[in-house]
């Protein structure tokens, strides 16, 4: 019975000793939370405008490169035959810039085909220059020239329709050969050397055409001038 009144005693002393420990603890606890409450946001937003100034910066180093791409090509052509020029910078110019890479090319809309205007026999000529071969090139030029008709219904199955159906108005980016799934594996780098949407014509120069297109042209017409044909 000693005993268990000595344990109350004691227990009643550590309740009821004054020790400031835990609560300096918890104080501190609660000055590093409003602390970082105060600092969090601060952090973020410095973050921010750290991105927001690179992208800012970038922005004005590309459009400064295209600006003196375009100035050096302006040079150029009032030195140069028009001819002469895009025969020698049809490569264009590079740039690294960073971690980005920027290519700069130039392309005479003389020589490519237009989406727009072409029949299917020039269209499969291009096709055929991006290495469609001869017997798939005609049914997807057919295809092309469905897929642009305002009086084209909804396309058939079939491996040379786009996928989403004809559009049934005017291409207005080469990106939408890419709608054809036999056209995907090409890139556009080489489709804008062969097409275009901006020419307005049916025809091509083919003194200014890419070499590509030029060969397969200048093929056919030797077949057509060997069969007794009238070019």
């Amino acid at each position: 019975m000693k005993n268990f009144s000595r344990l109350i005693v004691k227990m009643n002393k550590a309740l009821t000793r004054k020790d400031d420990s835990g609560f300096a603890l918890l104080a501190v606890l609660v000055f590093i939370f409003l602390l970082a409450s105060f600092l969090t946001p601060l952090s973020i937003a410095s973050h921010t405008r750290v991105l927001t100034s690179n992208n800012s910066l970038k922005k004005l180093q590309t459009e400064l490169i295209v600006e003196s791409a375009m100035a050096l090509a302006e040079q150029r052509l009032s030195k140069d035959i028009i001819e002469k020029f895009f025969e020698e910078n049809s490569d264009g110019y590079f740039c690294r810039n960073g971690s980005s890479d920027l290519s700069v090319r130039f392309i005479d809309h003389y020589g490519p085909i237009d989406l727009n205007a072409a029949n299917t026999d020039l269209l499969s000529l291009g096709l055929q220059s991006l290495g469609i071969n001869v017997s798939n090139s005609d049914e997807l030029a057919q295809a092309i020239l469905d897929f642009r008709s305002s009086k084209s219904l909804i396309s058939t199955v079939g491996p040379f329709q786009p996928e989403n159906g004809n559009k049934q108005a005017q291409f207005k980016r080469l990106a939408e050969l890419h709608d054809f799934p036999a056209l995907r594996a090409i890139g556009l780098n080489e489709i804008e050397e062969i097409f275009t949407v901006h020419k307005k014509s049916a025809t091509i120069t083919l003194a200014r055409a890419h070499p590509k297109l030029r060969n397969i042209v200048t093929t056919q017409l030797l077949a057509l001038s060997f069969r007794g044909a009238t070019i």
